[in-house]
């Protein structure tokens, strides 16, 4: 068996310089996100989700569970992150959940769970902020069964109010879409 390691790599080109924040292949695995002000990086490791300062200082973790939580992406201010998580017992399917949490580990709050209805399980993850930090864009899947996306998951993107919880639905089955994000359109 060959062992690998895999390390994230910074560069400051004044003057050029290497900071390696991990040697290990789970560390920074599910995708990695700076924050805004570009001090902090928020990552998965494990089971787990945490935040180091940029010069690798720092490591703490904000979630603390057996369930598995990923993708993490910053609010724009930098205040919270919105991150995926497996809930793996949940109807007898994959479950996954979309979360909040401020950058301190505290005030964790379920945005969209998984559901079950008529027997088909779907589940939400994969979230994108808004540009103002109101609401997040997410995906939910419903797992193969169509001929719609030749056996493959569909998925329709969820834009929720984070102060409301309203939601809707502003796309449907999609074939495999991946990692919604919102852009600006100035005019």
């Amino acid at each position: 068996m060959v062992s690998e390691s895999y390390s994230a790599v910074t560069i400051n080109f004044s003057p050029l310089q290497r900071m390696a924040l991990s040697s290990k292949i789970w560390e920074l695995q599910r995708l990695p996100a700076w924050s805004p002000n570009g001090n902090e990086i928020a990552f998965a490791r494990d089971w787990e989700l945490l935040v180091v300062n940029a010069d690798g200082t720092n490591e703490r973790q904000l979630t603390e569970s057996t369930q598995l939580s990923y993708t993490p992406r910053w609010s724009p201010d930098g205040a919270r992150l919105v991150f995926t998580r497996e809930n793996l017992g949940v109807f007898g399917c994959r479950g996954v959940e979309l979360w909040t949490v401020k950058g301190n580990g505290s005030d964790m709050q379920l945005i969209a769970e998984t559901l079950q209805d008529g027997g088909t399980c779907g589940s939400a993850g994969m979230a994108g902020w808004s540009p103002d930090g109101h609401s997040l864009m997410y995906e939910f899947w419903i797992p193969p069964g169509g001929e719609r996306c030749e056996g493959k998951y569909t998925s329709d993107l969820h834009v929720v109010n984070l102060t409301t919880r309203e939601q809707v639905v502003v796309a449907n089955q999609l074939c495999e879409n991946r990692m919604p994000a919102w852009r600006s359109v100035v005019n």
